[in-house]
């Protein structure tokens, strides 16, 4: 479900803006007695937990650069997952990782969602489209 809303336009980079990191929201001033619950204290509530490592890995292929506020990075650090993500979080992204995001950016959504106007080699399309990935349980394609 997490990869559909990702590959239908959902920002993933807003996941890691939260007033823990000290960035500025990018959200607009509302109203005084609404409340903003961010990502990360969102995704760390107990009945949650077990899910953190799965949803910040799916996220971070959705995103370029990245730094974890100390509340998603301590509940991080306990998962399976962490050593991976680490591991993504130290190194540089990828080249053909960035291609992939510039060009959907430069695509934009509406294109992405119209095989006929997008003018690209199967493969390429596959790969701009993350039909890479396994969203419905078949295996990966190539």
């Amino acid at each position: 479900m997490l990869r559909l809303l990702l590959n239908n336009g959902y920002k993933a980079h807003m996941c890691f803006n939260c007033i823990h990191s000290g960035s500025s929201l990018p959200w607009p001033t509302i109203e005084p007695q609404s409340r903003i619950v961010s990502f990360c204290e969102f995704i760390t509530v107990p009945w949650m937990s077990h899910l953190i490592g799965r949803v910040v890995r799916v996220l971070i292929d959705y995103v370029d650069c990245i730094s974890l506020c100390e509340t998603l990075r301590s509940a991080l650090e306990k998962q399976n997952e962490w050593p991976e993500i680490q591991n993504i979080l130290e190194n540089p992204s990828g080249l053909k990782h960035l291609c992939r995001l510039m060009i959907r950016k430069c695509v934009g959504q509406s294109r992405l969602q119209s095989s006929v106007l997008l003018p690209f080699p199967p493969l390429l399309r596959h790969y701009i489209l993350y039909k890479d990935y396994d969203l419905y349980g078949r295996g990966l394609t190539s």
